[in-house]
């Protein structure tokens, strides 16, 4: 039995700080002002004939699909007439963007509402007089499930250090069932407007948004370490 709690609270503590990142990066990635200062780095759309002036419209119309906010990917043209931002092929990739968007935002609320599920439920049973103890279980439960959390974010991150186009490849493959995201950056607006630099600020961008989050998690567990430490260290001297 008290391993199955244990498991449960370091499953609570995981789906947290799931929580805190999903909800950051949610952000972030439906930000026309990320996506247009992304744009003014590293796009290059001469072949399309595409100005950097129009590169707030992209922006604003890719940040509102995402967002759900409207329901197609159409710019508005110089003599203010609304005509496709994108080919067919790429519209059906973005349509699989948004639903991962999507999938991001729901991931926010389901791991978020488990965390309080577990937390609660766990709280609510504990024995009486047994607070402090129960806490103690919390935060151990807490600093597990953001040791896990910590570990996958350094794992990607080295790899993404060594070899981000490896890590974007498998990325893709994993969260995408098709191919429409292998588009010609000769022939597609939508890879030329982010070509693979952009991705790799993209990414780093992210990191930094996300890194209150890991900072917090580092202090939950070394806090624990020290608390835990200080317990034994009461156990085996009772003086």
């Amino acid at each position: 039995m008290r391993a199955l709690q244990r498991i449960a609270l370091a499953l609570a503590g995981f789906c947290l700080f799931v929580c805190m990142l999903s909800g950051i990066v949610h952000s972030r990635v439906t930000s026309a002002a990320m996506l247009l200062s992304g744009f003014n780095q590293f796009a290059d759309t001469s072949l399309m004939g595409v100005p950097a002036s129009a590169y707030p419209d992209y922006a604003a119309v890719i940040a509102d699909y995402m967002t759900g906010r409207r329901a197609d990917l159409r710019v508005t043209a110089a003599d203010g007439t609304e005509r496709p931002g994108f080919s067919e092929k790429e519209c059906l990739h973005m349509a699989d963007v948004r639903g991962l968007v999507r999938g991001l935002n729901a991931a926010r609320f389901v791991s978020g509402g488990l965390a309080l599920l577990i937390i609660g439920a766990y709280w609510l049973r504990r024995r009486s007089g047994a607070r402090e103890a129960t806490l103690r279980a919390l935060l151990r439960g807490m600093a597990a499930g953001a040791c896990a959390l910590v570990c996958l974010a350094l794992a990607a991150v080295i790899w993404g250090l060594c070899d981000f186009d490896s890590l974007f490849v498998a990325f893709h493959r994993l969260v995408f069932s098709n191919q429409l995201w292998l588009l010609n950056p000769r022939e597609h607006l939508l890879i030329m407007l982010m070509p693979t630099p952009f991705f790799t600020w993209y990414a780093g961008q992210l990191l930094l948004s996300c890194a209150p989050v890991l900072a917090l998690a580092l202090a939950l567990m070394v806090g624990t370490a020290k608390i835990a430490r200080k317990d034994r260290k009461k156990r085996n001297d009772p003086k």
